[in-house]
């Protein structure tokens, strides 16, 4: 019996449980039990241990980790995560394949052409369903004026304040 079986079997705990896993722990996972927030720290996580922790711990909604080395499969369980943090080095994968709410990317590289899609799909509605919030560091250069010119978008104009806010405030999941 785990330490954690043994104090749930006293206390009768049933919260969900924030999990901050070290990359130490590699050859066995705790065994913990409603899980819903995942951290793991520090380092490169590879795409292996990645699933074996969303494999371990599936209601899992928010996930924030350093880096991730190497590729996620498409069919990842990483993808529909409601929640990502990601702080290091992404690639458009990550966005072309969400299907979540809200993804936090400190250092993506993207090309004008992978923004142009993304914004594009989601615009027709052709794709990112759920998506609520996507905020990004690109690190490569982007041309502003071939996106705004590629894909249909609006200014805002303050004179027609009804048609859209010039603010919205989006209550968005702390992300540890």
């Amino acid at each position: 019996m785990t330490m954690y079986s043994t104090i749930n079997s006293i206390f009768h705990y049933s919260e969900t449980n924030k999990l901050h896993l070290s990359m130490k722990c590699e050859k066995s996972l705790p065994n913990v039990t409603n899980v819903q927030e995942t951290k793991i720290e520090p380092g490169n996580v590879d795409p292996q241990f990645l699933a074996n922790v969303l494999t371990m711990y599936p209601d899992s909604h928010t996930l924030s980790v350093r880096r991730i080395v190497g590729d996620i499969p498409t069919e990842s369980l990483f993808f529909p995560i409601q929640n990502i943090q990601v702080m290091y080095k992404s690639g458009p994968d990550y966005i072309h394949n969400f299907v979540g709410r809200n993804m936090l990317l400190s250092c993506v590289f993207l090309t004008n052409q992978d923004l142009i899609k993304f914004l594009k799909q989601w615009i027709s509605k052709e794709a990112y369903h759920n998506l609520e919030t996507l905020s990004m560091h690109i690190v490569t250069e982007i041309n502003a004026v071939l996106i705004r010119q590629s894909v249909e978008s609006e200014e805002y104009d303050p004179n027609e304040p009804e048609k859209r806010p010039k603010d919205y405030v989006v209550d968005i999941p702390e992300v540890f």
